[in-house]
């Protein structure tokens, strides 16, 4: 059925949809609001960051500007100004240092929150040093165990010696992986 449309069929269709479920959440917003205030609450008291209406009006503030903005960059002309600083940040963003920065103060915010985050109680902490033994545990059983841990340090002598990259560890794959999977389980958890 979809394969016979057309395509203006098909982009009516997708905006109908939209449409719905832009209606769908934001009715289930207003009655978790009203349910929230039906309750004895007010916006002043506990709404639950967590687990409550608090993390449903920060998870709608985060959609709304998603959309806001990606709704602008398609229909507005881009200008000079943001052109060149996009290029800027993009120039920026492919340099090594910065990328090793960017993936360095994620994984120090991250052990900054598990510190805080454990500091009643020290045992909660200890699932975050089974993510660090297993994953040293899979780089050394990988086909190039030595490889792995000197690309890691970044000693060039030893990859001209002995191996090529491309037989090693992707570390920035191994650590994107553990940040999502660190933000998702907050997200989920918390």
């Amino acid at each position: 059925m979809l394969a016979a449309m057309t395509d203006e069929k098909r982009r009516l269709l997708r905006r109908c949809l939209k449409a719905l479920l832009f209606i769908t959440y934001n009715v289930f917003l207003a009655l978790a609001i009203g349910h929230h205030l039906s309750g004895g609450g007010s916006f002043g008291s506990d709404i639950g960051w967590c687990d409550g209406l608090g993390f449903v009006l920060a998870a709608t503030a985060v959609v709304y500007v998603c959309v806001v903005v990606s709704y602008g960059r398609r229909k507005l002309p881009p200008s000079a100004a943001l052109t060149n600083a996009r290029a800027k940040v993009v120039s920026a963003a492919s340099n090594r240092y910065i990328k090793i920065a960017i993936y360095a103060l994620c994984l120090i915010a991250i052990a900054v929150f598990i510190a805080v985050d454990t500091a009643g109680n020290r045992a909660r902490a200890i699932s975050a040093s089974g993510i660090v033994a297993i994953i040293m545990l899979g780089a050394l059983l990988s086909k190039h165990p030595r490889l792995a841990f000197y690309v890691l340090l970044r000693w060039k002598s030893y990859e001209k010696k002995h191996f090529s990259l491309s037989r090693s560890i992707d570390w920035r794959q191994v650590v994107t992986g553990l940040i999502l999977q660190y933000v998702f389980g907050l997200i989920v958890l918390r």
